[in-house]
């Protein structure tokens, strides 16, 4: 990774939502309602109040992308290559307590 995706890795693991967004949204497009839902599975709660701001803050970020932003309601979400590349490193990054949420997926790994 370059130099600015270090400084967004670190921006992204700082923050508790962010984090759990990202894990939460694996490969699919997803909702909102659906990544509050999916990320009760990593042990986490979002309300979607707070999920919306973490949406814009990770689209700025070019974590995330909207898939379909003529939809006003229910717009699919999904990760840009680079928030793939976050999601992975944070599935073996052990510092940042994330440990539920790698043991999680390797539990749940074919």
């Amino acid at each position: 990774m370059e130099e600015k995706s270090l400084v967004s890795y670190g921006w992204l693991k700082a923050n508790r939502c962010r984090r759990l967004v990202v894990m939460a949204m694996e490969e699919d497009e997803l909702s909102p309602t659906q990544i509050v839902k999916r990320g009760k599975k990593y042990n986490g709660y979002i309300s979607l109040s707070t999920l919306n701001r973490v949406l814009k803050e990770l689209m700025q970020a070019g974590v995330v992308k909207c898939t379909d932003g003529s939809m006003y309601r229910g717009r699919p979400y999904s990760l840009t290559p680079l928030g793939q590349a976050f999601r992975e490193r944070l599935l073996v990054d052990e510092d940042y307590g994330l440990g539920t949420i790698r043991k999680e997926a390797q539990h749940n790994a074919p």
